[in-house]
């Protein structure tokens, strides 16, 4: 299986549905981007994206990778045994439960607003009631939506070599892309501010776009704030499970899991052995953050292999690919239910010289940043052959 394919059911949905919102992003900043040549312009090209993202069918994709990446998110969180986690996961986590506040009223206000009350949510009207008031609001939401985005795909995309290659030039897109689109909804926005300033030409607008009434701006305040208290709602249940699996784990039976050159931690049952050793602040290298696509995770089991159930799909494919024996496991996918034995086989780079030994004791291979100089004389081998060691070094 491709390396970017890997892991189970719900990481490859959440991949498809991270894509596609990815894409209707990338395609809406973009065509907020031709602000910089007209407002016309960017009608047009909304009326093309339109006849995709508006149809049915657009709108039904559309609709299930929001739901579906936002759901499985959660359902996520809430699995987790610990948020002692990387630094960028943390990031992605934090960008994903900020987002929906800003994004769900967004929604509210264009294709909810179409729907129930007939508005003609063009750029006109949308520029017309965001710039100067939102547009604050507006432009953070399309910095951390593009952040989101630009974190998941290169943490996904980095085991692949052509991305590798490639990623300077995508650096650059990431990062004149989201500027573009800020400078397109700046001009456009002020050129609209500057129109409607006139109130015959308020008027007009209001009427081109089905401008809602005093009572329909009432009921989409409403609706805002109950998408927002919905969500709100989530992220307690979620807390609410996260609190009650620490509860339930911290009170249930211990475990002894015993690192080959480091620790003996005591340990509950449920976690996998990647989140045991960062709950224990245990280094363990993970480049795909526990996602079983990578295998530098990987432990080879020196006690306790018989207790652990077999691999998975995801997990044997990965295991697979590097022929690895029958006592190697992934760090991210088993869950110990009986003491074991374990020695690390990849670790990370160390930090400094105080942590070389707990880093590096058991480690099979070591993952270093190195810089390689070779130097060569011409004829060395030929100068070599015929004189001693002594005349050769001198």
């Amino acid at each position: 299986m491709h390396v970017l394919l890997r892991g189970d059911a719900m990481q490859r949905l959440r991949i498809a549905s991270g894509l596609v919102l990815f894409a209707f992003a990338t395609t809406h900043f973009l065509n907020h981007a031709l602000g910089l040549v007209s407002i016309e312009l960017m009608h047009e090209t909304q009326q093309w994206r339109w006849v995709v993202t508006r149809s049915w069918p657009g709108t039904f994709v559309l609709l299930m990778a929001l739901v579906v990446h936002v759901g499985f998110a959660l359902v996520k969180l809430a699995r987790r045994a610990t948020l002692r986690l990387p630094p960028w996961e943390l990031l992605q986590i934090g960008l994903g439960l900020l987002i929906p506040f800003l994004l769900f009223p967004h929604i509210v206000n264009t294709r909810v607003a179409r729907v129930l009350f007939g508005v003609e949510d063009n750029y006109l009207y949308e520029l017309a009631r965001l710039w100067p008031a939102s547009a604050l609001l507006q432009s953070t939401l399309l910095v951390l939506v593009w952040l989101h985005g630009c974190i998941g795909i290169h943490y996904w995309l980095r085991l692949y070599p052509p991305y590798r290659a490639a990623q300077p030039v995508l650096l650059f897109v990431a990062i004149a892309l989201p500027l573009a689109s800020l400078g397109g909804f700046m001009v456009s926005g002020r050129a609209v501010a500057l129109l409607i300033e006139n109130p015959q030409m308020l008027t007009k607008v209001k009427e081109l776009t089905s401008w809602p009434n005093a009572a329909n701006n009432d009921a989409l305040a409403n609706y805002r704030l109950l998408v927002r208290l919905a969500f709100v709602g989530a992220l307690l249940l979620v807390s609410a499970l996260i609190a009650w699996r620490t509860y339930t784990l911290s009170a249930g039976p211990k475990i002894a899991i015993r690192y080959i050159g480091g620790p003996i931690v005591k340990v509950p049952h449920g976690p996998t052995l990647l989140e045991i050793s960062r709950m224990n602040n245990i280094p363990h290298a993970s480049v795909c953050g526990g996602r079983a696509r990578c295998s530098t995770c990987r432990v080879r089991i020196d006690e306790g292999a018989g207790s652990l159930a077999p691999p998975t799909y995801p997990e044997a494919v990965t295991l697979a690919s590097i022929a690895a024996p029958e006592n190697v496991r992934l760090a991210c996918q088993i869950r110990p239910e009986r003491a074991m034995t374990v020695t690390r086989l990849l670790r990370p780079a160390s930090t400094g010289p105080q942590a070389v030994d707990l880093q590096e004791a058991d480690a099979a291979g070591v993952e270093k940043v190195l810089a390689v100089m070779f130097l060569d004389l011409r004829d060395f081998t030929q100068l070599s052959q015929s004189r001693l060691p002594y005349d050769t070094v001198f």
